[in-house]
């Protein structure tokens, strides 16, 4: 009956987290009574406290609600401190300030190590803070109770650990930076603290592995107990918050990093209201540019989300015919409230995603594509570390051009399924075209040579091509592997022809622009918090500028054709977001051709690496015997027409 109970409190959390299902609540209070007479017939005390403590907190009635908080806190024991925060909860959406902030310090003082109790907890003590304290002093409480939870989850472990776990807190991080924006005022401290709490819990441990400590307070630097109630007595007051206090990142240091051209376009897609009809952060776009920094409220997410997939699900099945709708009605939920911001000289987007919108690619909703030059960043601090540390090809001119690892062939599926790979023929011609691109130095690893050893073992070189078939290997968390070459039967030591996320990771790249012609080379499991946990991400955490990859399925025709336009314009000497823009257009602009063959391909990383600056080796003879032509019609016209 215990794990009858059980079963029943976890198929409610399922509906709590479903606010703007129709009947989440309905179904999470049946879920809940259920639960409630299996807990209290086998005197399962835990159990019955957790179940008692969300119907207490469903419940319209006031005098049922204290019923049920007070056998909350009978029940729950040690635990108890969460009860004591759903009722200040309460009393402060009723008005009752000086009762909820009397109820918020003793729920304070109860917080123990229960982790699930602390969490919950901090959870309604934020919302209290924010319907009682003014928005200054709520900011300062929120991000000591933010910092409480922290040191209730210290980071250890191996990296799906800590992914797991920053999941399980992304809620907080969604809620502040939601508050700022909308009770703040939109003034610069507020806007500012908005982005520091929200970029905190952004790609924490590809931070890590860059060798950054975390950007949030550890057990040793955690407020008390008693310091956190003192932010919730009546006379508290609205003190001017110094907002470094809440992240290493500030409003000024982006700004300088900023171009005239450039603009930081950061995303938070979170839902509005919570199960218990309570505002819970929403949807926001955070805009900076060089001179300003402002925010708009975004729709809801669900609503963005079913047009994001809508969209994904008319490539995939190859019914193109409702992609031009389907764009135009997502640039109005997504785009058109961020560049209403814009002042018309930014050609550059630095975009932070969230949610579904990490795989939906920017270029298929402007009109141009040509226009406007995007790069996707994990976090604002990984864009801002990029510039600081900038290390491009600029200064590795020795570098050969290029090494290629293509696998045109691949057999039998070593990764995944045992059946065969379908034979992708694109690649040679792709092939080509890079050589004809980028000319001499170019070196192709061609089907059992393109392997792990290979790779590791190779020097220097400014683009790192990989043309293969992907697949996925963990169903649980989306993570997926290039299947590369080597013998099946043998293939020796470290050669399986599977290179993994791990093994990607582990590379000694330094700088180098990396570009996957696979399939969903930049999608998989979308990890609340971390982003997208990729193929392109494990090789921007190996060292690479920038990688370029798709965030659905290509064609092999349509990989041909774009990366053949692509490394054409990177061998004329342009940096690599401009490069991508102008093939996305070549592609875009020619008769009959459908959206998903040129917009799925997106850039991660240094958009502005400039690989071959005055262009790559093989572009130079182009250009000469371009001006000797010039040079021969000149002539031919003077001698014919000497007038």
């Amino acid at each position: 009956m215990w794990a009858q109970a059980t079963a029943e409190l976890h198929l409610a959390n399922l509906f709590s987290i479903q606010p703007e299902r129709p009947d989440a609540r309905s179904l999470m209070a049946d879920a809940l009574e259920r639960g409630r007479r299996l807990a209290e017939e086998h005197r399962h005390a835990t159990r019955l406290g957790q179940i008692v403590y969300l119907l207490g907190k469903l419940e319209d009635d006031e005098t049922e609600a204290d019923r049920l908080i007070d056998l909350c806190v009978e029940s729950s024991g040690n635990a108890a401190s969460s009860c004591l925060a759903a009722r200040a909860a309460r009393r402060a959406l009723a008005g009752r300030t000086d009762e909820a902030l009397s109820l918020a310090r003793e729920a304070m003082g109860l917080l123990g190590d229960d982790l699930g109790d602390r969490l919950e907890a901090i959870d309604d003590l934020i919302l209290v803070a924010w319907h009682t304290l003014a928005p200054r002093a709520a900011a300062r409480a929120s991000w000591a109770l933010i910092a409480a939870a922290e040191a209730a989850t210290e980071r250890q472990g191996d990296r799906m650990g800590q992914i797991e776990r920053t999941g399980a807190q992304v809620n907080l991080f969604e809620m502040v930076p939601g508050f700022l924006l909308r009770d703040g005022g939109r003034e610069d401290w507020a806007l500012e603290a908005a982005l520091q709490i929200l970029d905190s819990s952004r790609a924490r441990s590809l931070l890590e592995e860059r060798g950054f400590s975390d950007r949030l307070p550890d057990s040793a630097e955690a407020p008390t107990r008693t310091e956190i109630q003192d932010l919730f007595r009546p006379t508290a007051r609205a003190e001017v918050v110094a907002t470094r206090d809440f992240g290493r990142i500030t409003m000024s240091a982006i700004q300088r990093e900023l171009r005239p051209d450039e603009a930081l376009l950061v995303y938070q897609l979170a839902p509005d209201r919570d199960v218990f009809d309570r505002f819970v952060g929403g949807s926001w776009v955070l805009v900076v540019t060089r001179e300003r920094a402002d925010a708009r409220r975004l729709a809801s997410q669900r609503r963005i989300d079913g047009f994001v997939g809508a969209l994904r699900g008319s490539w995939l099945q190859e019914t193109g015919d409702q992609a031009p709708f389907l764009a135009r009605s997502l640039r109005r939920e997504v785009l058109d409230p961020a560049t209403e911001l814009l002042p018309p000289r930014v050609r550059r987007w630095i975009v932070v995603p969230d949610g579904s919108l990490a795989a939906l690619p920017l270029a298929a909703l402007v009109d141009d594509p040509e226009r406007v030059e995007i790069e996707w960043q994990p976090s604002a601090e990984i864009w801002l570390e990029s510039r600081r540390r900038r290390r491009t090809s600029e200064t590795r001119s020795r570098a050969a051009p290029a090494l290629v690892l293509a696998v045109p062939e691949p057999g039998r599926d070593r990764c995944g399924e045992a059946g065969p790979l379908a034979p992708l023929p694109g690649i040679r011609a792709e092939t080509e075209a890079l050589r004809r691109s980028l000319g001499r130095g170019v070196r192709v690893l061609e089907g059992r040579a393109a392997n792990e050893v290979a790779l590791r073992a190779v020097g220097d070189f400014r683009v790192l091509h990989l043309a293969a078939h992907a697949r996925l290997r963990d169903a649980r968390y989306g993570r997926s592997v290039v299947v590369l070459g080597g013998a099946a039967s043998d293939p020796g030591p470290g050669v399986d022809g599977c290179l993994g996320e791990d093994e990607i990771a582990a590379l000694p790249l330094d700088g180098q622009l990396v570009v996957l012609s696979t399939c969903d080379g930049a999608a998989g499991h979308v990890a609340d918090g971390e982003g997208v946990l990729s193929l392109a991400r494990a090789f921007l955490e190996s060292g690479a500028a920038a990688v370029v990859a798709a965030v659905h399925p290509i064609r092999d025709r349509d990989a041909v054709e774009l990366f053949s336009a692509f490394y054409r314009e990177l061998a004329a000497g342009k940096r690599a977001s401009a490069a991508l823009a102008t093939a996305q257009r070549e592609i875009a602009t020619r008769p009959g051709a459908r959206m998903d063959s040129w917009a799925g391909v997106v850039l991660l990383g240094r958009g502005d690496v400039v690989v071959f600056p005055g262009g790559a080796p093989g572009a130079l003879p182009l250009r000469l015997l371009a001006g000797a032509l010039l040079l021969v019609v000149g002539v031919v016209v003077l001698l014919r027409f000497p007038a």
